[in-house]
């Protein structure tokens, strides 16, 4: 599974592939990057899009990327992102 974030000036936006080796399926949700947020309120985000794609557990792997043009953001993006997987964001 691989979670993808782009922080933008205007938003937030959020992809999860539940299978990038062998699914193009796209799971896609957008949060306005004014007024900034605690990273639970992206930890949310992230949750729900996990829940909507998986019926049971949690994955034994989960990767994420985040590209920033707003580094004020990045630390809460990491450490929303740091819930769910195992090593730090690309």
């Amino acid at each position: 599974m691989l979670i993808a974030v782009d922080i933008g000036n205007s938003n937030i936006g959020f992809g999860l592939f539940p299978d990038p080796l062998r699914s193009a399926s796209l799971i896609v949700r957008k949060a306005h990057s004014h007024p900034a947020r605690t990273s639970g309120f992206y930890k949310k985000i992230i949750a729900q899009m996990i829940k909507e794609t998986l019926a049971e557990n949690m994955p034994p792997s989960i990767s994420a990327i985040v590209a920033s043009v707003v580094p004020a953001r990045n630390t809460l993006m990491n450490k929303a992102l740091s819930s769910y997987c195992k090593k730090r964001p690309l």
